[in-house]
């Protein structure tokens, strides 16, 4: 897994928020949810993310709640302090999908906590 992963900062992803453009992926842990999410963001534990996108559109709606995003959909992928969003980003391109980022700093950026 070389290369460079397409990141996105928070100001630029409040942006897409606000446009409603942008599906967010929480790759933590459950146990780590408990520090707080972004709104509007689902979990999808990094070492399942292959295994989520890659289900049927039924069964994604009928788990999270919400349409299997599309190959390309603006997808936004962040854990606490950036690694396994990148790793999740690189997942997910090798599944198709073509408008992926990771959130430059993690969980930990967007609360503002360093």
């Amino acid at each position: 897994m070389s290369g460079t992963v397409p990141e996105i900062t928070c100001e630029e992803l409040k942006k897409m928020m606000m446009d409603n453009k942008v599906l967010i992926i929480d790759v933590r842990s459950p146990g780590e949810l408990e520090k707080g999410t972004i709104v509007g963001s689902i979990n999808i534990p990094v070492n399942s993310v292959e295994e989520k996108l890659t289900l049927d559109p039924d069964k994604f709606q009928e788990q999270f709640g919400i349409e299997k995003p599309k190959e390309t959909s603006s997808l936004v992928f962040h854990c606490q302090k950036g690694l396994r969003g990148a790793c999740a980003v690189k997942i997910a391109q090798t599944l198709g999908y073509t408008s992926v980022q990771n959130l430059a700093g993690g969980f930990q950026q967007w609360t503002g906590k360093e």
